[in-house]
């Protein structure tokens, strides 16, 4: 393939991946690694089988500045420009840290010795035989103040500026009647005044080295040094047959064939190999020279929301492990049959612990493939073919004991300590003072009602949740199924309950409907009709909390500001009715854990450790900050999420109407719902299933209600003892 073909693959490659959203080759199997085995194999050989004499490994970049959704990427002499969604222009140095804002502002805006211009082109949207632009320039001072420096018309086509220390380039180009291409250049003093004025022999692109400008023929492939004083072009080099031109740096060309990433001289010399960015599992299409200041490349990978920005960067081969070892995670997940995610609901995680660990690399068993997938784990297990790490989401949370699973706790403590984690949650996932499993973020169940209604009151049971509501009936008045309730009731691990408690909990399920209309039985609870709120027929509601203000995007979740509007005026939130204090469950948006018998605790263990990332637990777009899946169990990432809801203003609209509410109230509230949380309420397990059968046989009227009720509590009282 000629390099001409070449370029246009890899444009045409480009723009398909840009316009899918995505950056991946097919959809791997299960086994298949993602990430880099940096030593070893084909990675460290480029195509003509030569071995590489760096090796570059991958790495996230983190900027500590938060913008509108980065866009477009530069290298800057001190490391990197980066472009928003706003237009917006700022500066880090090659860590990421935050040097400077620069407004409004194209790279090629950005002279070498920081002064900044900017070109704004006005279209005329008159005559449509008159195709002229009118375009101005401007000088930016560091407050972004534009000073107008001289202006200029093409009556076709479009230009472009290039700021150099004294001078500025300004290059434009149209197409005739012929579709044949005319192309120019014009350089102008910093004061406005034309000094130059000439034909260009085809379309160039013009590329910065400090202060030297290159141009680079888009036909010919020639690369011209710019000579300011006699304003000539004088070629110093070709871009290789076989490759691309990624960036020119420091008087070395960086160039791809597609699959590596080599650098030579200007002018000659031989061809080093860098590193495979396709084995590394980074797009070359972003700024892969070096970040100013360093020998690290910057990569924006559209695949991963979490962590888009990686990089890849030197180490002493000397240093890394002979192969990483593979860590199993075995999960029981239907993935949909595209090449996007291989993974399922840490995609984003094992990405990027793929990515940056050295010495571990997560692949992903999917039991969802076996008829029985439960049998299936099970009897690897019991044949000493353990997984290393358990997605608990689609098994039986009757696996969660002691005999099971490692106590996480001693990790925790011996890495990070306990402190960083919510302390209320962190009890109420301890099992007899072991953590059995770890659960990165979650909602909490419970009952809202009126503030005004459940101030000075005592609720020990549902009798007297359904006397304050003025009868069972209007309790949830039709918005939670039977099923949904019981498995709040029944499927937590705090079920021990006398005969009596049972009875009260069955009488009421009993006025409970069996489905809900448009309700998709899976959904715990079920979606709250709010109309019957604010007719007044419905008191209360059962609901997974995920915020104080707004939900975290779940349909099934809410925010509690958000239910004031509905109920119209301030609420407070009520436990499991059981004439106990708390029972405020937990409900796990994800849990991990790691089998007794597992072959390799640490390497589970540190990606448990690094899933605990705000990166992980949090969004950040601008000034706004989003919960990823519920309340994370880190203080820090909830901390980002308090700080933005108080910044929120104390307004909520819905269906264009503002609701006021008071901020603080509610922060106050969400606290002390996180604090009171005692509990897990993880779904169906062999115990709910028995318990659920039982209650059945009372609601069809095959037993009485004492029968059934002194049947569970002796089942569960029998749970409890096998338990210990």
């Amino acid at each position: 393939m000629n390099r001409k073909k070449r370029g246009l693959a890899a444009l045409l490659a480009a723009a398909l991946l840009l316009s899918l959203g995505l950056t991946g080759c097919g959809k791997k199997d299960s086994g298949e690694q993602e990430g880099a085995r940096v030593v070893g194999g084909e990675e460290n050989l480029t195509p003509d089988g030569e071995t590489f004499e760096t090796v570059y490994v991958p790495g996230i970049f983190e900027f500590d500045r938060p913008m509108n959704y980065p866009i477009s990427f530069a290298t800057s002499p001190r490391g990197l420009y980066v472009r928003d969604m706003d237009d917006e222009t700022y500066e880090f140095d090659a860590q990421g840290h935050f040097l400077r804002a620069l407004g409004q502002v194209q790279f090629g805006g950005i002279a070498p010795d920081g002064t900044l211009w900017k070109l704004d082109g006005r279209e005329n949207k008159g005559d449509p035989n008159d195709r002229h632009m009118d375009y101005t320039v401007f000088r930016l001072d560091e407050g972004g103040v534009e000073t107008e420096i001289f202006r200029f018309r093409t009556e076709q086509g479009t230009a472009a500026l290039i700021a150099a220390n004294e001078q500025l380039l300004i290059t434009k180009q149209y197409w005739d009647e012929d579709n044949a291409g005319h192309y120019s250049l014009e350089v102008y003093d910093t004061g406005g005044n034309l000094l130059h004025t000439g034909e260009l022999s085809e379309w160039f692109e013009l590329r910065r080295d400090g202060a030297e400008i290159y141009f680079t023929g888009r036909d010919s492939y020639d690369i011209f040094a710019y000579d300011g004083e006699s304003f000539a072009l004088n070629r110093v080099d070709s871009v290789d047959e076989d490759c691309y031109l990624c960036g020119i740096n420091q008087g070395q060309l960086y160039l791809s064939d597609g699959v590596c990433v080599y650098r030579r001289p200007i002018g000659g010399g031989e061809r080093e190999a860098l590193f495979r960015y396709d084995k590394l599992y980074l797009s070359d299409q972003s700024a892969p020279v070096p970040i100013g200041g360093s020998d690290s490349f910057f990569f924006f990978d559209m695949r991963n929301e979490a962590s888009p920005y990686r990089m890849a960067y030197p180490v002493d081969k000397n240093s890394l492990p002979p192969e990483k070892q593979q860590l199993v995670l075995a999960i029981n997940e239907a993935i949909p049959e595209d090449f996007y995610n291989q993974y399922g609901r840490y995609q984003e995680e094992i990405l990027d612990f793929n990515t940056v660990n050295l010495q571990y690399e997560i692949v992903v068993k999917n039991y969802a493939d076996c008829p029985d997938p439960q049998a299936a784990l099970n009897a690897d297990i019991a044949a000493g073919a353990a997984p290393d790490i358990v997605d608990m989401g689609g098994f039986d949370a009757g696996m969660l004991t002691a005999a099971n699973c490692v106590d996480l706790l001693p990790y925790m403590e011996r890495d990070m300590g306990t402190d960083c984690l919510l302390q209320g949650p962190l009890k109420a996932m301890l099992s007899e003072g072991k953590l059995l499993s770890l659960i990165p973020s979650f909602s909490i169940t419970a009952i809202l009602g009126p503030a005004s209604l459940l101030e000075g009151q005592t609720v020990e049971r549902f009798s007297d949740l359904a006397a304050l509501a003025g009868g069972g009936e209007r309790v949830f008045a039709g918005s939670v199924t039977r099923g949904n309730f019981l498995l709040w009731v029944f499927a937590n691990d705090k079920r021990d309950y006398t005969a009596e408690q049972v009875a009260d909990i069955l009488s009421f399920a009993a006025l409970l409907p069996e489905t809900l209309e448009n309700t998709a039985e899976e959904e715990m609870p079920d979606m709250v009709d709010h109309e019957q709120i604010l007719s007044g027929e419905q008191r209360f509601e059962l609901v997974n909390i995920t915020g104080p203000i707004w939900s975290s995007g779940d349909t099934s979740s809410v925010g509690l500001a958000g239910e004031e509007m509905y109920f119209g005026e301030k609420i407070s939130f009520l436990g499991l009715p059981d004439g106990a204090q708390g029972q405020l469950f937990l409900r796990p948006n994800g849990e991990l854990m790691i089998p007794l018998n597992a072959a390799n605790k640490e390497g589970a263990w540190a990606f448990l450790h690094f899933m605990l990332s705000d990166r992980y637990l949090v969004s950040a777009f601008g000034n706004a900050v989003f919960l990823r899946g519920g309340i994370p169990i880190t203080a820090s990432a909830l901390e980002l999420a308090a700080e933005a809801a108080k910044n929120a203003g104390g307004v909520l609209i819905a269906n264009g109407v503002e609701y006021a509410y008071d901020p603080l109230y509610y922060d106050e509230l969400f606290q002390n719902l996180i604090d009171s949380a005692d509990g897990v309420c993880r779904g169906g397990d062999e115990l709910y299933d028995t318990v659920y059968a039982l209650a059945q046989s009372y609601f069809s009227g095959e037993k009485s209600l004492e029968q059934v009720s002194n049947d569970i509590a002796s089942r569960l009282s029998v749970f409890k003892a096998e338990q210990g």
